[in-house]
């Protein structure tokens, strides 16, 4: 088990209430970043190092959320995968690493790849 803090921070900006990761610089900056919905976020200046709140930030509020990670992430995954996908993996790690060593050149391994993942090759897609 891990246990953390995850600095976070909540404020008004434009009128519009925002949630982020908080962190503070080395001189005494704060940043919010702000994740958005489309993969880009946003980072904002939530405090200056002086201690004062930037015009366009309000009601700036600096959070701390406790959380602990006690799952073994690789250890979950491996119990959900199937006997078959997991022997289908591994023929799969078997043939890159017959191509790597020299085992295989490119075009077995390829050949090799191919058959194991679409099947005989027959030409039936």
């Amino acid at each position: 088990m891990i246990p953390t803090n995850l600095h976070m921070c909540r404020f008004i900006h434009a009128g519009k209430t925002e949630v982020g990761e908080y962190i503070q610089l080395d001189d005494g900056t704060g940043l919010g970043y702000v994740q958005g919905l489309n993969g880009e976020g946003k980072t904002y200046v939530v405090s200056y190092s002086d201690g004062t709140i930037p015009e366009d930030i309000e009601n700036l509020e600096l959070l701390e959320a406790p959380f602990s990670s006690d799952c073994d992430s690789i250890s979950v995954l491996h119990k959900t995968i199937s006997a078959e996908a997991k022997e289908r993996i591994a023929k799969t790690n078997l043939i890159l690493d017959e191509y790597k060593t020299g085992a295989l050149d490119e075009y077995e391994a390829g050949a090799a790849l191919f058959k194991h993942l679409f099947g005989a090759g027959d030409g039936g897609w």
